[in-house]
């Protein structure tokens, strides 16, 4: 009765010891399936997001096209040909004639966007090789008599993103790479082309105070449709995996006709060697979804208050900082901010708006 106990006791064992192995393994695919969902929607917002990029190029492509055609009269289409045209096409070997190539048409180039006539244009296309022109046929729409562009030749390391024209926080997204030039994708391992759609996620990244530069730039606007260079020091991200490339670059961003960011011109200036000081990277992207360092310094809370009192709703302003923000005491300092702010907009308002009451102002 005794072995038999025992025997009983053991395969009870056995079977607790399956059971928990069989659990594990059902845990594991658990794990693995989560993962697996979790990598196909980040594919999916990723294509969603590209395909977005994409049909925003081209509808911006097609505005300016039809701009250009409206502006044309019928007069300045002239039909090219090298000699008279024959009436008859010349005996074939084949028993059917080869059709006759169409006409070539070509016009002058129309006075486009932010021009000051023909004769504007065409200097701005001189300033400009003809390599360039072809591969960012969009620079001519802008006038870089006052803010020189940042691209000079193809010779250097660059790469142009299109970006989807935020107007808050909500709407930013990583740009799409529109060209990357041929010295970028040598140092990064990339194929030419290779990078041309992708994120500039996939290759760039900087420090928090980097991104609120960036973002500022994004989202605040500017008075020209060509905005003002600055420069930074970021990171690039290689196609092997290994240590990043730390840079010093000069951006530019230029914007559309109703002063969001459409464009961004990005040119390395220098490759710098490793520094491992550095703080940790952040992609922009994780902005407004991660926790905000806890060393961020008084000039970037700054940034920030008055990037979102720009940008968005007061009271948004305060819900997003306030559920970001990891210590209290930045809270504090962000409320701070933000009260000095709004104290000083309000004294002028209410010292112009008693000016205005008063009657001796009036006489």
């Amino acid at each position: 009765m005794g072995q038999l106990l025992v025997l009983l006791l053991a395969e009870l064992n056995e079977v607790k010891r399956s059971s928990r192995e069989i659990g594990n393994t059902v845990e594991s695919l658990k794990r693995k399936r989560d993962q697996l969902d979790h990598k196909l929607e980040v594919m999916q917002r990723t294509q969603a997001s590209q395909l977005r990029h994409l049909a925003l190029a081209q509808q911006r492509s097609m505005h300016q096209l039809e701009s250009m055609l409206a502006q044309l009269a019928p007069s300045q289409l002239t039909l090219l040909q090298d000699g008279p045209m024959p009436h008859a096409p010349l005996p074939m070997p084949q028993p059917m004639p080869l059709p006759m190539p169409p006409p070539m048409l070509t016009f002058p180039p129309p006075p486009l966007p932010y021009s000051q006539g023909m004769g504007s244009v065409v200097r701005r296309n001189n300033s400009f090789p003809a390599s360039v022109l072809q591969v960012l046929p969009f620079l001519p729409s802008y006038d870089f008599s006052k803010e020189p562009c940042v691209i000079e030749d193809l010779g250097q390391m660059l790469v142009v993103a299109s970006l989807n024209e935020p107007e808050c926080f909500d709407d930013i997204e990583p740009s799409m790479v529109f060209y990357a030039s041929p010295s970028l994708c040598s140092l990064l391992g990339y194929q030419q082309g290779e990078l041309i759609g992708r994120s500039t996620a996939d290759i760039c990244e900087g420090t928090f105070d980097v991104m609120v530069s960036i973002l500022a730039h994004l989202l605040c606007g500017s008075p020209t449709p060509v905005g003002s260079r600055y420069t930074i020091e970021g990171r690039y991200l290689a196609k092997a995996p290994g240590q990043p490339f730390n840079v010093r670059s000069r951006h530019q961003t230029l914007y559309g006709p109703s002063g969001t960011a459409q464009w961004m011109l990005s040119v390395i200036e220098e490759v710098l060697p490793p520094d491992p000081t550095l703080p940790p990277a952040v992609p922009y992207s994780h902005l407004l979804s991660d926790p905000l360092p806890c060393e961020l310094g008084m000039t970037s809370v700054l940034a920030i208050v008055i990037i979102m009192i720009s940008t968005i709703t007061v009271s948004h302003c305060i819900v997003v900082v306030a559920t970001r923000l990891p210590h209290p005491l930045l809270f504090l300092c962000f409320l701070s901010c933000f009260f000095l702010l709004f104290k000083s907009t309000h004294s002028v308002l209410v010292k112009n708006w008693s000016k205005n009451l008063d009657p001796k102002t009036k006489r």
